[in-house]
């Protein structure tokens, strides 16, 4: 299979894990962050701000743990609220993503405007 298509198999098995699971929306999160746990910063093109984005998003997923690694007990830490930016952030780089893939124009501030920065800044609160 394609890199690319690998990368974006994964994001969109986040994405069901995020819309279609039970639960509260940690547990949604953890599930979906298991499904692309695999992939690398380097798995994503230098263009267009995608490793950053997800350097961000799995910094910020692993952030609470205090290891770098451990997204489970990271998202159990966290709130509600910034679980729920984070799901946001998700569907944000796979819609971004998605339309790299098919030529259209990536814009920074795809969905809500500037999630992955948005979810730094979360953070740094």
């Amino acid at each position: 299979m394609d890199d690319k298509l690998h990368v974006l198999e994964k994001l969109n098995d986040a994405v069901h894990a995020l819309t279609t699971g039970r639960g509260r929306i940690k547990g949604r999160l953890s599930s979906a962050a298991n499904t692309f746990h695999i992939l690398k910063q380097s798995d994503f093109p230098e263009t267009h701000d995608f490793r950053l984005q997800f350097a961000s998003l799995w910094n910020n997923l692993t952030a609470a743990d205090g290891s770098g690694n451990s997204f489970v007990a990271a998202i159990e830490k966290m709130s509600e609220e910034k679980a729920a930016l984070l799901a946001l952030e998700i569907l944000e780089i796979t819609s971004q993503y998605d339309d790299f893939l098919k030529g259209k124009t990536v814009a920074r501030d795809h969905l809500r405007g500037g999630g992955w920065q948005r979810a730094e800044r979360a953070q740094k609160r």
